[in-house]
């Protein structure tokens, strides 16, 4: 079944973030206030990822867990659900022609990011809780 929910995120984040590209545009269109509160929220969203994979990498996601508390968790999660729009945001919000950037553009790398955090979903979520995630922190 795991395989499956992969199997479908790739094409699913594809089409989503084609679909948002078109909602963001329009909205960037509309409301100049959306650039100035977006590009700054995402590249904390982005800042963040970088960071949890330079942690994960070199420390762990159980030593994490036991240094910090839930509060990681929590965060990893923000990260796994707003990591693909910040990365579309990144991209679209970069100056005054932001629809030079094409829409299989954004959503090939959208995809490719929502793929990243999937795995990342799995391997943090494991680690964590066990293969079953039965609910025991450092299963």
């Amino acid at each position: 079944m795991e395989l499956f929910g992969l199997a479908a995120a790739i094409p699913a984040a594809f089409l989503l973030s084609a679909l948002y590209r078109v909602v963001l545009l329009r909205l960037l269109v509309r409301f100049e206030w959306v650039a100035r509160l977006f590009r700054p929220a995402s590249a904390v969203v982005m800042g963040l990822f970088a960071a949890e994979l330079i942690l994960l990498a070199t420390v762990g996601s159980i030593r994490i867990q036991e240094l910090s508390g839930s509060i990681v968790y929590v965060g990893h999660l923000i990260v796994f659900l707003l990591g693909t729009p910040a990365l579309a945001n990144l991209i679209l919000i970069r100056g005054r022609d932001r629809r030079a950037c094409t829409w299989y553009v954004v959503s090939l790398s959208c995809a490719a990011m929502a793929f990243v955090l999937v795995l990342l979903q799995y391997k943090v979520s494991e680690e964590l809780f066990g293969i079953d995630g039965d609910g025991v922190p450092f299963g």
